[in-house]
């Protein structure tokens, strides 16, 4: 995975906290007004119906309750996961990167040797050569003052 994928992943994940949080935000508002609206029925009902109707509506409020801090802790763990990820991700791809660099130093560095050793290679039979003419001049140059000295 690249770093502009993880950084596209991230902010998709961070995208979808935040829907998470306005409904949130819409079951909280929803949740103020069904208070609002209980107490107002309450006020003005009274008897056995609006009893019942109170003890469901406060049965209905604590469901409400519970989901939106179900979907607020959605939120956060949503949240948190993503930077987990993105953290872990980013460091997978740091470390990749850090041994791709150290082979391409160490390929670097064979290559430097095995053109230094071909280099030096090279030097020692150019002086091989040069050992091999020289002592063929030299024998050359003794034939030559042997047929000298025998005339």
């Amino acid at each position: 995975m690249t770093r502009a994928q993880v950084e596209i992943n991230f902010e998709e994940a961070k995208r979808q906290a935040r829907v998470i949080e306005e409904a949130v935000e819409i079951l909280r508002r929803a949740d103020r007004e069904h208070a609002e609206m209980q107490d107002g029925a309450a006020a003005v009902w009274k008897g056995r119906n609006a009893d019942h109707f109170q003890s469901i509506s406060r049965e209905l409020g604590k469901k409400m309750e519970k989901q939106t801090k179900l979907f607020a802790e959605l939120a956060e763990w949503t949240r948190h996961r993503a930077q987990v990820l993105y953290d872990a991700e980013m460091e997978a791809i740091r470390i990749a990167e850090e041994r791709a660099y150290r082979e391409q130093q160490t390929r670097e560095a064979e290559a430097a040797r095995a053109a230094e050793q071909a280099r030096a290679e090279e030097a020692s039979r150019q002086q091989e050569e040069q050992a091999r003419q020289v002592g063929e001049q030299i024998g050359r140059n003794i034939r030559e003052l042997f047929d000298n000295l025998r005339r």
